[in-house]
């Protein structure tokens, strides 16, 4: 079951036998397809199976970063959800992805780095590190952003008396020449 290296290849880069130390999307796919073909051949009843899922399973939840539960509100402020007690929450791996969809949507501005703070089940805190556009009036970006992620966090948290503007803090980090999210 487990995947022999190809001895043509150099191992900075599987997908050229030449060694260059580039890789692409194509290579990746294509790694990815040998590792799906080499799973889907080995026999269900492996006993390897259990300890190569849990290897894998392990590493990407190291790759991903922890996640934290943040508490939903319900429209009116409420954290229960039902006469029972019932509450909801969302991943703090939601958030940063939704906030970052929402921070690479114009060319003006990417975001290099996203921090959540949760306290009590709430979210205290929001710190985004931008990379903005040369010329971009970073001022009036930086209220925009306000305005926006705010919105985005209500969206998904429901009205939260303790998310406000502070909450929300924007620091640009660098400044680029063209669209900071292909530089």
């Amino acid at each position: 079951m487990a995947l022999e290296p190809d001895e043509r290849r150099d191992p900075r880069d599987p997908a050229s036998p030449s060694g260059a130390e580039t890789r692409s999307s194509d290579t990746t796919d294509a790694l990815i397809a040998r590792a799906v073909e080499a799973v889907r051949s080995a026999p269900e009843d492996d006993a390897s199976w259990r300890e190569i899922t849990t290897n894998v399973l392990d590493r990407v939840r190291r790759l991903m970063g922890p996640s934290e539960p943040v508490l939903v509100h319900a429209a009116d402020g409420a954290t229960t959800q039902d006469d029972e007690g019932s509450r909801t929450y969302l991943s703090t791996r939601v958030l940063v992805a939704a906030l970052r969809r929402l921070l690479q949507q114009a060319p003006t501005h990417a975001p290099t780095g996203i921090d959540l703070t949760v306290d009590g089940e709430r979210l205290v805190d929001v710190e985004l590190r931008l990379v903005g556009a040369y010329g971009t009036d970073l001022r009036a970006l930086a209220d925009r952003l306000h305005v926006e992620v705010l919105a985005l966090l209500r969206d998904l948290l429901g009205p939260d008396p303790q998310l406000g503007a502070s909450t929300v803090s924007i620091c640009f980090e660098d400044i680029v020449d063209g669209d900071p999210r292909t530089v």
